[in-house]
């Protein structure tokens, strides 16, 4: 990527990213899009994908030896020493002036990094494993959750204090870190929503239509699909048997694609998200782990529609119950609501003018990109600011 090259000062920034910024459909890729391709025209910027050096790893293990790995000490993220040699090679070959790393699993490749690190964490990975072990508990998978966390700590205290300044989305997230690693820079720059391609096109709203959309191949999203459909959705559907519920996303998992039947459709992958969420009376966010900022309750604001939520699931955005989205503890609460909105269509109409006006002044994807763009500047020594 790069940008206007008039200005006679220029910045040289290398980004280190799990994918590029044109897979959009990818958290990390669509924030990477939005947040550096809105920098001032100064940057020049080169990208390293982790995504082209992945190597294949097997699906399945032996037993026994998933059991000898249990007991071993581990790096908590797979390593692949072919980014690493193509990292070290940039840096070797091209003159960079700071270092962007976006996500805490590539922290692992700057242990010999000659420039500044900017580390944008996106998420606290400790705050997202915590609330992943109190839904799995005692399982196979929350036991194997609780070796990574301890695998995890070590390493954020270690590859953080390499970066001059983190980065995270959210306040929660940001005050885990500051716990984690202190005295180490933390500042929050959320996400945000494209306000100009989110944007009703009146469409006709279905009044029994439900949506919950996300990446479905997720475990968060996958734990919150099969909530809703086992916990909430059959409450709804006693109150109102005509109601029909859309679990719209890429990749859907075995037992997402599992839950289709007459009154749910699993899409998969759609090329346009916003006739599905313009088209639904509610828009539904279950979520019982993960962390962050959630890209769908931000997208559904644009839109105008009403959102009901779990805490967890509008968690790091700036809500007021009531007014811009309705928050629900536990399966009766989050059906009733649902419920009230599908039956109340002139208060969800309410909920989503106010969420559409909300979003469009305090998530602007402009206002971040200068968050980002003031951290990278501060963050160099003064010998070496550009004007």
């Amino acid at each position: 990527m790069m940008n206007d090259s008039n200005c006679p000062t220029r910045f040289r920034l290398l980004v280190l990213s799990e994918t590029s910024p044109e897979a959009i459909c990818h958290g990390i890729g669509l924030r990477a899009y939005h947040l550096l391709g809105r920098l001032p025209g100064f940057y020049d910027i080169a990208f390293l994908s982790a995504e082209r050096y992945k190597s294949a790893r097997p699906s399945r293990s032996s037993s026994l030896r998933r059991l000898h790995s249990f007991f071993q000490w581990q790096r908590p993220y797979h390593f692949e020493p072919e980014l690493q040699q193509a990292f070290n090679r940039m840096l070797r070959d091209q003159s960079f002036d700071a270092v962007l790393v976006m996500g805490a699993d590539l922290l692992q490749y700057t242990g010999h990094c000659n420039v500044p690190i900017i580390a944008d964490l996106v998420d606290e990975p400790v705050l997202a494993a915590l609330r992943e072990i109190r839904l799995q508990g005692m399982s196979p998978d929350g036991l194997r959750l609780t070796k990574h966390l301890f695998e995890l700590l070590p390493y954020l205290r270690r590859t953080c204090r390499r970066a001059r300044h983190c980065i995270l989305v959210s306040q929660q997230d940001a005050r885990w870190l500051r716990r984690i690693v202190p005295g180490v820079p933390v500042s929050v720059v959320p996400n945000g929503v494209d306000a100009a391609y989110f944007r009703p096109a009146g469409l006709p709203v279905n009044p029994r239509e439900i949506v919950f959309s996300g990446i479905m191949g997720f475990p968060p999203n996958i734990a919150a699909a099969l909530y809703f459909a086992r916990q909430v959705f059959p409450r709804i559907r006693a109150s109102l048997p005509g109601c029909q519920w859309s679990i719209v996303g890429g990749n859907p998992a075995p037992e997402v694609q599992a839950l289709a039947n007459s009154n749910i459709r699993v899409t998969g992958f759609v090329p346009d998200l916003r006739s599905h969420l313009e088209q639904a009376a509610v828009i539904v966010s279950p979520l019982l782990s993960g962390g962050g900022i959630k890209n769908k309750i931000l997208e559904a604001w644009a839109m105008g529609k009403a959102v009901v939520a779990t805490p967890l699931g509008c968690a790091g955005i700036d809500t007021q119950d009531g007014v811009n989205l309705l928050i629900a503890r536990g399966a009766s609460e989050f059906a009733a609501k649902t419920v009230y909105l599908l039956t109340h269509p002139e208060q969800a109409r309410r909920i989503g003018c106010a969420a559409q006006q909300w979003v469009t002044t305090q998530y602007s994807w402009d206002e971040q990109s200068a968050l980002l763009d003031r951290i990278l500047r501060d963050e160099l020594p003064a010998s070496e600011k550009r004007a």
